[in-house]
């Protein structure tokens, strides 16, 4: 707009300054010479020349207003472009915003959840460490009573021999039968309190790794082949190898399954 009003002031005043100079070219002829007839034609020679001129920016004026209605309705489109974008630029601010703070909650509430995951694993892992020490101590105990049954039947092997040798003595010596049946005897009674003290080890078996009350109610397998129940608690049928229904209680198990 404003180099449009420049050329036209600039066109005007050269309009103005043409027209001035013509006017005093005239007043000089006329004060000179009126009779000067070359010089009016030429003055009125560049008189037309100026007309001519002043239309061609007349109409130059004219076109170039034209445009600066076009620009000034193309700027409103564009002004009001703008506020419309500025209305969703405003909009979409709010919006980002609100998913930011989303975003923020839910990246403190997944902070929090690993968190919990890294302490339930570190408790899973003592845990585990836990139990692989309880099943070690179990297995070197079961260990050791295997040992000690083998040892027990050994031991019922050389008692059968010793008896089965005594028989022969006794049927190679008829006349020894008493001293034989008295000594077969005591062999048997010495079998039979083995076999109550094999009996009672296996019954009453004192467990000192297990905490009381922490079986609960019910019976404790140990690998494939070794029951445990609790000696505390069961009456008649700990004969029949079955748990009893009162509340277990107690450190005491009784052992079975070899």
């Amino acid at each position: 707009m404003l180099v449009l009003k420049e050329k036209q002031a600039v066109s005007y005043d050269y309009l103005l300054k043409s027209n001035q100079e013509a006017e005093v070219r005239c007043a000089d002829v006329l004060k000179n010479d009126a009779g000067i007839t070359s010089d009016i034609l030429e003055i009125m020679d560049e008189v037309q020349q100026l007309g001519r001129k002043q239309v061609n920016i007349e109409g130059r004026i004219k076109r170039l207003n034209a445009d600066v209605a076009e620009t000034r309705c193309k700027q409103e489109e564009t002004t009001d472009n703008v506020t419309a974008i500025f209305a969703k630029v405003c909009s979409t601010e709010e919006i980002v915003g609100g998913a930011r703070e989303q975003k923020q909650a839910m990246c403190e509430n997944i902070m929090g959840i690993a968190k919990d995951i890294h302490r339930v694993g570190e408790k899973q892992g003592e845990y585990y460490g836990m139990l692989l020490l309880l099943k070690q101590t179990l297995d070197d105990y079961m260990t050791k009573i295997l040992e000690n049954v083998d040892g027990v039947n050994c031991q019922q092997e050389r008692i059968s021999t010793m008896v089965q040798a005594e028989g022969r003595t006794a049927a190679e010596a008829s006349g020894k039968i008493d001293d034989v049946l008295a000594r077969m005897d005591r062999l048997r009674r010495s079998a039979e309190a083995i076999g109550d003290c094999t009996a009672q080890h296996f019954r009453t078996t004192r467990l000192s790794m297990f905490a009381v009350r922490l079986l609960g109610r019910g019976v404790s397998c140990v690998g494939d082949n070794h029951v445990l129940w609790c000696v505390d608690g069961i009456s008649d049928y700990i004969d029949t190898w079955s748990p009893s229904c009162e509340r277990i209680c107690s450190d005491r198990f009784v052992v079975r399954g070899y």
